[in-house]
């Protein structure tokens, strides 16, 4: 059994309500897919039609795959006053027509034709990612979350948005390969990178849309412009503390403007809520807005987004307007005080451990015998095989299974990550995965099997289980929407079926079909695991590096 992993998501291209939308997906593959799309394991899927296209509501679509890679821009003379119109039908905008646009920031902000060019300050992946987990692990401890738990969800949320290799700069639709090439030079990647044409308007490790970030810009420009003048109160070169402040001054100019320009919209009453603030719709209608809305403003909503979005390239102004994004993640989850929703999910698990406790040693051998043959499978164990990965393999599960047949009554943490290695660590993952109905051949454990798994579950996650499961239930809110995901991660909802929760075009993606609302929250789990566990991800190596220099390990 090969279960594939990464989350199809499915969002528009920052189109108002009854404008033409677009597919836009997740990063690293696909979410347990068919056998048949196995060849496309480092490209980004897309669904059949335009008529699956669904906007999701959390506060924005769902953050689209794809992602964009750094290319040299030192030496761009760029185009002033570039107004060419980005029109609702066209392709989302490419790196290039993103960065040409936004020559034009300071004109835009002040409404002065006169003010001089912006320029993109960029710099290379490493150094990107590097303040980009600063950045997030900064509004992580703000929240009040701890380290243990910061690293958690920065590094999953990675290994689900950026499938382990995503850069600052990747954009939606891009394959892998544009990324990494053993047979073509950076240089030549870095062109192509500049000029694809993606499938949505997604971008970075959270694959902002364009009117996400106008939106975050609304939300949180005042914060990014403080953060930004705190930076340049520190910094020891007094003309990089005047660079930084200009972009703070920028930045809180271009909130105000934003916010002008969004309340001038065509009908802009219609999409405030009703405590009379400012939706993410209002954004995205701004986003494709073709005509100015101002007087005297010479700049369309689109182009405007078109050049705000650009700032997610910037070296000093894009890793915090990612790190915001994580930011409003960790608000919904106090909020709703999602590990505590989470643990309520526990007593199920804790009832099923209880239950395998009682029963009588000889169903308790046919179950332990169950649930090992089901991990093998899984595994890819192939009885007989000589080869020195098929004995270590096979040494593991037979190890695991014996400590599985040992588990004792009452509280039992002897399967404990600290406690077995990391490939008996995978294998119980594997066992809680085919549980949840996660491999391709979907059977099913008995009941006996089943108690034994909410018993094996309880040992692995010694307790913390909604600490465990929060990344993916933040990740749940991204696809769904906040709403319908406080309803899924309800004890109650835990068996029924997931696909009514999803948008209409999203009911066909893999993860939701045939699928519980508990199971969806287990294959989102599963999949941050297998990323970050894999060896050939080097982006996620690198990611989970920077977080351990930054907070440690968690420990």
């Amino acid at each position: 059994m090969a279960f594939d992993a990464s989350i199809n998501k499915i969002g528009d291209n920052d189109a108002a309500p009854n404008k033409s939308t677009e597919v836009v997906n997740d990063l690293g593959g696909r979410l347990l897919s068919s056998p048949a799309r196995n060849d496309l394991s480092n490209a980004i899927p897309v669904p059949s039609s335009v008529d699956e296209m669904v906007q999701l509501a959390r506060y924005h679509p769902a953050h689209q795959g794809g992602r964009m890679f750094w290319w040299e821009h030192h030496n761009r003379q760029p185009a002033k006053r570039n107004l060419s119109p980005v029109k609702p039908n066209d392709p989302p905008p490419s790196i290039q027509a993103m960065l040409g646009q936004s020559v034009n920031l300071w004109r835009m902000a002040g409404a002065d034709p006169n003010a001089p060019d912006f320029s993109v300050e960029r710099t290379d992946e490493s150094a990107f990612k590097r303040q980009y987990v600063k950045e997030s692990v900064r509004l992580g401890h703000d929240a009040g979350f701890s380290d243990a738990t910061t690293r958690a969800l920065i590094g999953r949320m990675y290994a689900i948005e950026g499938g382990g290799w995503g850069t600052a700069d990747t954009m939606a639709g891009m394959n892998q390969h544009m990324v990494l090439s053993d047979t073509v030079d950076q240089a030549s990647l870095a062109q192509q990178r500049a000029s694809f044409v993606p499938i949505s308007s997604g971008v970075g490790y959270n694959q902002l849309l364009r009117a996400t970030t106008l939106y975050l810009f609304h939300e949180s420009g005042k914060d990014i412009a403080q953060h930004l003048n705190d930076i340049a109160e520190h910094a020891e070169d007094p003309a990089r503390s005047q660079a930084l402040k200009d972009k703070a001054r920028l930045v809180t100019t271009l909130s105000e403007m934003i916010d002008k320009q969004a309340a001038a919209v065509p009908n802009a009453a219609k999409y405030y809520d009703n405590t009379g603030k400012p939706t993410w719709d209002l954004y995205a209608k701004l986003a494709t807005t073709e005509t100015p809305v101002l007087p005297n403003y010479s700049y369309t909503g689109n182009q405007l987004a078109t050049a705000v979005h650009a700032l997610n390239l910037d070296k000093d102004v894009g890793p915090i307007i990612q790190a915001e994004d994580v930011k409003s993640l960790l608000n919904f989850a106090q909020r709703n005080n999602i590990v505590g929703l989470l643990n309520d999910k526990v007593s199920m698990i804790d009832r099923r451990a209880a239950e395998y406790d009682k029963l009588p040693s000889n169903r308790k051998e046919r179950a332990v015998s169950e649930v090992a043959a089901a991990m093998r499978q899984a595994a890819g164990v192939v009885p007989g095989d000589p080869s020195s990965d098929q004995q270590e393999l096979s040494s593991a599960a037979d190890q695991l299974e014996k400590r599985i047949s040992m588990l004792h009554p009452g509280k039992d943490e002897s399967l404990d990550p600290a406690c077995i290695d990391p490939e008996q660590t995978r294998l119980v993952r594997l066992i809680i995965a085919h549980a949840s109905g996660l491999d391709d051949n979907r059977t099913k454990f008995s009941p006996d099997a089943q108690r034994l798994v909410g018993k094996i579950m309880t040992s692995h996650y010694r307790g913390s289980i909604g600490q465990e499961l929060l990344p993916a239930a933040l990740e749940l809110a991204n696809l769904v929407g906040e709403g319908h995901a406080l309803q899924m991660l309800q004890p109650r909802a835990a068996r029924l079926q997931a696909a009514p929760f999803f948008g209409a075009g999203y009911r066909t993606n893999p993860i939701a079909h045939h699928r519980t609302a508990s199971q969806v929250l287990q294959a989102i789990y599963h999949q941050m695991n297998v990323t970050i566990e894999s060896k050939d991800k080097p982006g996620m190596t690198e990611l989970m590096h920077y977080l351990d220099n930054t907070i440690g390990d968690g420990s």
